[in-house]
């Protein structure tokens, strides 16, 4: 059986997103969706406390209206998607929940939505996130938009290390009729130093240009090494901030959803896990995947 696509909701809007994007996908693969919420121990007490119930009871009231809301979810999605789903409420930390539930039921795939209420929330731009992306190997994918129709156009931002080819499948296996783009950031963090030293701006343009030239043969290994027989995999070298370029890339590219690998090379290893992924969450205009060294 194909794995199932997990998704974890708090009962927002986005969540619900997410929930419907996770169905086009599932149904696209011929899989199910595993639908987790997760109650955190402090937030459960203190509900518990505020409506009175008692610890120790068998009958817990609190537990049987979320178990009867993500059943109403489910069968929704099913009517309207034709895609299995099932259910599953947890209690604890919410990071280590999904981790521990993907694992249990085998899922490839996390769906989360990108701006929800309560805990969830933090997921696209706080430290829950931060600790997601850096314990999980799963790709996840980041919902905000509407689900109007499949991905179409992804913007892939590559630095040529291990991560860019995982990516890169993970991405065609997903989603094999989407357009990629493979966008190479061409940023000399060190020029400042080049014009201390008294190089002229012509020979740091001639070192930029050589950056790109080398960028470009590099991206085109990479197609080759993928396999593109359908073209549908177009290269593109830009200068510039990292975050801010993957950003206006997706705008002038109509990219409806970006993929940015879990680990890169050097400093972009770092921007990648920090500064950038939590920029390119909380601002893109699309969804986001984040892709790590699972492959689908």
């Amino acid at each position: 059986m194909v794995a199932p696509v997990l998704v974890a909701t708090d009962f927002s809007d986005t969540a619900h997103l997410a929930l419907m994007r996770a169905a086009q996908i599932a149904r696209s693969r011929k899989a199910g969706v595993h639908l987790l919420h997760v109650m955190e121990q402090d937030i459960l007490s203190g509900l518990a406390e505020l409506i009175g119930l008692r610890r120790g009871h068998d009958h817990d009231p609190l537990h049987d209206q979320l178990f009867a809301d993500l059943g109403g979810i489910a069968r929704e999605v099913e009517e309207t998607s034709s895609v299995k789903v099932t259910t599953e409420l947890r209690t604890g930390p919410v990071t280590r929940e999904i981790i521990e539930c993907a694992t249990a039921v085998g899922a490839r795939l996390q769906v989360i939505g990108g701006h929800g209420a309560g805990t969830l929330r933090d997921l696209a731009t706080g430290s829950t996130a931060e600790r997601l992306l850096r314990q999980t190997t799963r790709p996840t994918l980041v919902v905000n938009y509407p689900t109007d129709q499949p991905y179409r156009k992804v913007l892939l931002p590559v630095d040529f290390s291990d991560w860019s080819e995982t990516s890169l499948r993970v991405i065609r296996k997903l989603l094999p009729d989407a357009d990629v783009v493979l966008l190479h950031v061409v940023s000399l963090s060190y020029e400042p130093q080049l014009r201390h030293a008294g190089v002229t701006d012509a020979e740091i343009e001639q070192h930029r240009e050589q950056e790109h030239r080398k960028a470009e043969a590099e991206l085109a290994i990479l197609r080759t090494e993928i396999g593109d027989k359908d073209n549908k995999i177009s290269l593109r070298t830009v200068n510039g901030d990292v975050a801010s370029s993957i950003l206006a890339v997706t705008g002038d590219e109509n990219a409806d959803l970006v993929a940015i690998g879990k680990h890169g090379r050097g400093m972009i290893e770092e921007w990648l896990l920090g500064s950038v992924t939590q920029h390119v969450l909380a601002s893109a205009p699309c969804d986001v995947l984040v892709c790590g060294s699972t492959t689908l």
